[in-house]
């Protein structure tokens, strides 16, 4: 972020009431894996949002997460490099039992596959719920939804019990 970095971040809602169902899909032990999963998390989203919010100085770059509970079968990584234009997608499709970080990533390097990805991307983000953001410089509406936070960490800590 210092850098100038601009991040967009989604990860599933963990009070959908399909993540049991996600994780006997992904064939896990139990669903309690995949709630601790996305109590680590939400762990990093808080730990994230009280860094920036401690900042003496404005950072260039900005973040965005978001929660969402639509059913994608893929992982998403887009990064472009500004001053050169580059562009590097990487795309990860969720296998039946595999968990989702032991699936093979591809790149996506023709334009109009990539911008299929964009597009649905993009309407993923826009109709999921915002839980952290901290735009370009600091300024602005910098926000964390403290009252959803404490909701998922509620909902999770009933389900790991």
């Amino acid at each position: 972020m210092k850098a100038g970095s601009t991040f967009r971040i989604l990860f599933l809602n963990p009070m959908w009431d399909l993540i049991e169902q996600i994780a006997t899909q992904e064939g896990r032990g139990s669903a309690k894996e995949l709630y601790l999963d996305l109590r680590t998390t939400c762990s990093i989203v808080k730990k994230l949002w009280d860094k920036l919010s401690r900042q003496n100085q404005l950072i260039d770059g900005s973040i965005e997460i978001r929660v969402y509970q639509e059913i994608s079968q893929y992982a998403y990584h887009y990064v472009k490099d500004l001053p050169t234009g580059d562009i590097e997608m990487l795309v990860g499709f969720y296998f039946a039992e595999l968990l989702g970080w032991q699936s093979a990533l591809f790149e996506v390097q023709n334009e109009g596959i990539q911008k299929s990805f964009e597009d649905h991307f993009a309407v993923l983000f826009r109709r999921a719920r915002q839980i952290l953001i901290y735009p370009s410089g600091g300024g602005g509406a910098q926000n964390f939804d403290n009252y959803f936070y404490q909701q998922i960490l509620t909902y999770l800590e009933s389900k790991i019990k």
